[in-house]
């Protein structure tokens, strides 16, 4: 019997923006923020099945910068760095497809209300592994 497992996509999309020169994390965020600047957050947001072996990822990522101007031009820098994954391997992780829903915005955090922050959503297709049960 095979079986279909899907990708961890904060995992493989934190990966690949740490590759590229992004500053990236998943939860939890570092306990001192303000000191692991510029910081971008990859988060799930749901998803599903598109195909037998394709799995579509909604993802949410927000940017923190020590500036306003910071935030914005390091936000538009990943959203760059994440379309640029469209096609690539990323550690046994074949991405499929990168859809940008929403250009970066600002995003005031309640919990880091001195630090600017920057937000942007994304589709990301990733191949799941396909293997036999033993």
């Amino acid at each position: 019997m095979q079986l279909v497992t899907p990708a961890d996509a904060d995992d493989v999309i934190q990966r690949w923006l740490n590759s590229v020169g992004v500053h990236a994390c998943a939860q939890p965020l570092p306990h001192d923020l303000a000191s692991s600047l510029p910081l971008t957050l990859v988060q799930g947001i749901g998803g599903g099945r598109a195909d037998v072996v394709r799995d579509v990822f909604n993802v949410r990522l927000y940017t923190w910068a020590e500036t306003d101007a910071e935030a914005a031009a390091e936000a538009a820098r990943v959203a760059a760095s994440l379309q640029a994954m469209e096609r690539e391997d990323v550690g046994g992780a074949f991405c499929r497809s990168v859809e940008l829903n929403a250009l970066p915005y600002p995003a005031h955090d309640i919990n880091h209300p001195d630090l600017p922050r920057m937000c942007f959503t994304a589709r990301v297709g990733i191949a799941a592994s396909v293997g036999n049960q033993d």
